[in-house]
């Protein structure tokens, strides 16, 4: 017996740290706001679950107790697991990868998570310190938030928007939402001490505070709507606390007068000078056909129509974000990995199927909230304020760890509440021998979940950021990148990305031995074929592959590359950009204006399809389409002003160049660059004359602006 009390103590003080997760930020990792939180906690869901397991062999008291709540889950974890064997890349949907850290093994860590906790938390008191703690956390976040209002800490987005240790505004935003909700439970829940209860308005102030300066408009909505679903559940239902009831229907008209006011006064100049309720002003139904997000939700339930059962599995939105992509997304990021709808996104990873697993969890947790005799009536309209608004949330972003986390918490304390009392479905005493063996198994366990599912992906992440920061020293950089890909581990794909540009950009360095370019160029084909091999529909891949390719006049090799990309994503311009600039510098000058032509007419209103189509004009000799296209006007582009010169039209070139320096007059650079098209267009005298207006302008230019004008008259 005495084993099993340490065993408990041991996996009780592990669930205690979860909440502690939050709050790690991994400096020295790749992608360091995601990586170390997950990390963390796979391993220490790893080395719970080992214990649990000996614990449970033990004593039958600890085994699993079904709930149709657990069953759900199970369930979930089925069809989600089928539909990642059938995805377009089931490595990935598995393990994910390190900006996101999730796919089907996170899903397994976070059920883990909630059998150990749902068992090993087995009174009220013990989820009420779980909880408190939780809240506890939620206070450091939010004093982390404050600073960052106040400027002392650095907000890591580089906005307005706080984002603590989470990195992103959106992240932040959902994790104190629910803790808002959690504080106004635990305050119901309390009835003796006057001070803690003080003590949790405190906190849900303190997250209040921070909510509204995320300036996040979706968990800003949802906590408004999770407030007053509750003020309405209580202004209706509630019989027997009349003062609180009279409070709701208080509240209830509170928050409508002020949504009315709001709306009154959207356009004034108060509004505007506030960020977040100009953001939240901004919010209209009007033109919602040409809004980004409906555009990509459009795409997704093309993609669910073509596989609406099990859908594509985890992490393959990609795919269908390719394959329909609408060229009209021209402004936004062009590889989305997410639709940033919670129902689109199971609708993909899951189907019909695996959204109906997912909404299940909500469905059975309402239905163990208001089951009766489960909880007062406060508290579940607490509970159902909370949930309403977390789903709403996410109906415009996508879940991290940490708020994934919280819900299963949640989770876990109600399946564990509805189970309270009941038998384990397996209650046979367990054979002395198996007792004896399972402290030995569960360490070994452990032991290799951690090797097997941590070790040398962790290690290949610090491998990485080595190799990007050596970039200085080309040898070692690329030293580090073949270690890290000899780890083999699930980041393989962000290594290889790294590595192409890595191999991209030693190509113009001239300081760089050719054999070191060689080498890197032999590395990054091998293991792009290898990417290639294990997503072969992916034109991301192919994408990158020919750009690196074509940066080293491999241009069979890369043209095909291009086009199967073409072919897997045919409407995206940045692919089409990619295939024109290959005929470019392969001398093809008709077909590459043909390319920029199909980009241009994807979306006429592109400015940079219509700039580039234009250059295409230029190096194809065709200036009067050009004219046309920019009419008859000086357009500072780089691009342009090349495209004048490398076809000899001085005029053209000298007048953006001139006009780039009456945009910057205070920058050399844009001045010695018009000096050097005079100069290539055999104006000597007049680029001497931009170098010594230089010289009387800036004196300590002097010897550098003589040592030009040198080599100009002597023809260098």
């Amino acid at each position: 017996m005495k084993i099993n009390s340490i065993l408990r103590y041991f996996i009780l003080a592990g669930i205690f740290l979860v909440p502690f997760i939050a709050l790690i930020v991994a400096q020295s990792m790749f992608f360091p706001f995601i990586t170390g939180k997950n990390f963390l906690f796979r391993i220490l869901i790893e080395i719970l679950f080992g214990l649990y397991l000996v614990l449970a062999v033990r004593d039958a008291n600890y085994r699993p107790k079904f709930s149709w709540l657990f069953g759900a889950f199970v369930v979930f974890l089925l069809i989600i697991g089928i539909a990642d064997i059938f995805s377009e890349n089931p490595f990935k949907s598995f393990w994910s990868n390190y900006e996101r850290m999730e796919g089907y093994v996170t899903f397994l860590h976070l059920f883990a998570y909630f059998v150990v906790a749902s068992a090993l938390l087995n009174t009220e008191k013990l989820w009420e310190r779980l909880f408190q703690t939780s809240l506890g956390v939620s206070v450091i976040m939010s004093l982390y938030g404050v600073l960052q209002y106040a400027g002392t800490l650095q907000i890591h987005q580089g906005s307005n928007r706080l984002d603590a240790t989470l990195g992103n505004a959106t992240y932040l935003a959902i994790y104190v939402l629910i803790h808002i909700f959690l504080a106004l439970f635990l305050f119901f829940r309390e009835r003796q001490h006057l001070w803690i209860r003080i003590c949790y308005l405190i906190a849900l102030s303190l997250n209040l505070f921070v909510l509204y300066q995320t300036q996040t408009r979706g968990a800003i909505l949802g906590l408004i709507g999770g407030v007053l679903l509750i003020t309405v559940i209580l202004a209706i239902f509630e019989r027997q606390d009349k003062r609180l009831r009279k409070f709701a229907i208080g509240g209830v008209a509170v928050v409508l007068v002020l949504a009315g006011l709001f709306f009154l006064i959207r356009n004034t100049s108060f509004v505007k000078n506030h960020p977040t309720l100009d953001r939240l002003a901004s919010i209209t139904l009007e033109g919602a056909s040409a809004n980004p997000r409906f555009m990509i939700w459009e795409l997704a339930w093309q993609g669910f129509k073509e596989r609406p059962i099990l859908g594509w599995g985890q992490e393959s939105f990609n795919y269908v974000f390719n394959k329909y992509y609408d060229p009209k997304l021209y402004g936004q990021e062009q590889w989305f990995d997410r639709t940033h709808n919670v129902i689109f996104d199971w609708l993909i990873a899951g189907g019909l199927l695996g959204l109906l697993g997912y909404l299940s969890l909500y469905l059975l947790a309402l239905y163990y909230i208001w089951r009766k005799g489960e909880f007062t009536f406060k508290e579940k309209a607490v509970f159902t304020g909370m949930f309403a608004a977390y789903f709403f949330h996410n109906l415009f972003v996508f879940d991290n760890i940490v708020s994934l986390i919280l819900f299963m918490t949640f989770l876990a304390y109600l399946h564990s509440h509805a189970t309270r009392g009941k038998d384990p479905r397996f209650k046979q005493e367990a054979p002395q021998w198996l007792k004896l063996s399972a402290l030995p198994s569960g360490i070994l366990i452990s032991v290799a979940l951690i090797y097997f599912v941590n070790w040398t992906a962790y290690f290949a992440n610090l491998t990485l950021i080595k190799a990007l920061v050596a970039v200085q020293n080309p040898e070692q950089s690329l030293t580090y990148f073949k270690q890290t890909l000899a780890y083999n581990g699930f980041g393989n794909q962000e290594t290889r990305e790294q590595l192409m540009q890595f191999t991209v950009n030693l190509r113009s360095n001239t300081q760089i031995a050719d054999s070191v370019k060689q080498e890197a160029l032999i590395l990054t084909s091998t293991e792009m074929q290898k990417m290639i091999a294990q997503s072969p529909n992916d034109a991301r891949h192919f994408l990158f592959y020919g750009t690196v390719l074509d940066a080293y006049g491999q241009y069979p090799q890369a043209e095909t590359a291009l086009s199967r990309a073409l072919q897997l994503s045919p409407k995206k311009q940045s692919i089409l950009f990619q295939l024109g600039t290959h005929y470019l510098n392969s001398g093809n000058q008709q077909k590459a204006l043909a390319v920029f032509k199909q980009a241009y007419d994807l979306a006429p209103e592109y400015n940079e399809a219509r700039l580039i189509y234009a250059m295409g004009a230029i190096y194809a000799g065709n200036n009067a389409l050009a004219t046309e296209l920019l009419g008859n006007q000086i357009v500072i582009d780089d691009r342009l002003l090349r495209a004048y010169a490398d076809t000899k039209q001085w005029g053209k070139a000298i007048a953006i160049a001139q006009a780039k320096v009456n945009l910057n007059p205070n920058d050399p650079n844009t001045e010695l660059f018009l000096a050097a098209i005079y100069y290539q267009a055999g104006q000597k005298q007049n680029a001497i004359a931009v170098i010594k207006a230089m010289i009387a302008a800036n004196p300590q230019f002097k010897d550098q602006g003589e040592g030009y004008i040198k080599q100009i008259e002597a023809g260098k």
